[in-house]
């Protein structure tokens, strides 16, 4: 009797260990899309805290260093209106609130560096100055800023209060 002596793998074993390492793999790619996608959405929503702190912050700076941009005089101005602000650098820096009770959707458009982009833009962003009702000079400044990330369904929403006092 001869014996014979087989040597490799059985198309079997072959076809299993490629179902094998094709799950692996496809596992593998949807863990790394997902985590692309986290990272993303992380970081824009670094980018629109960074945004609004900074359109918070111009108000801030406006009460403590321009006298007619304090918060009693944006209040007596505006009242409960929603605004936001910006800079202009043309031909010299001045900083400018927008009041936003115009028709529709009431916000303010900016791109991810924060500049305005008028009536389309990545951000929006809404201000709202609330008086205190027992202390005339303090001020609750509240901010809202909106956008879409890629791959979400629904808005994405960050929202701050700053408690101020008036310069005046």
């Amino acid at each position: 009797m001869l014996a014979i002596n087989q040597k490799g793998d059985t198309i079997v074993e072959v076809l299993i260990a490629l179902a094998v390492i094709g799950s692996v793999i496809i596992t593998s790619s949807l863990a790394v899309d997902s985590i692309a996608t986290s990272n993303r959405n992380n970081y824009l929503r670094q980018q629109a805290v960074q945004v609004l702190q900074n359109q918070m912050e111009l108000v801030k700076a406006a009460n403590m260093y321009l006298p007619e941009y304090s918060l009693n005089n944006i209040f007596t101005t505006y009242g409960n209106s929603t605004f936001c602000t910006y800079v202009t650098s043309s031909p010299v820096v001045k900083f400018n609130i927008y009041p936003l009770t115009l028709s529709g959707t009431p916000k303010c458009h900016f791109d991810q560096t924060g500049v305005t982009n008028g009536s389309t833009g990545f951000y929006d962003i809404k201000l709202n100055l609330v008086q205190d009702t027992i202390s005339k000079n303090y001020y609750n400044l509240q901010g809202e800023i909106d956008w879409t990330s890629p791959g979400q369904p629904s808005n994405n929403n960050v929202k701050f209060t700053y408690e101020l006092v008036s310069n005046n």
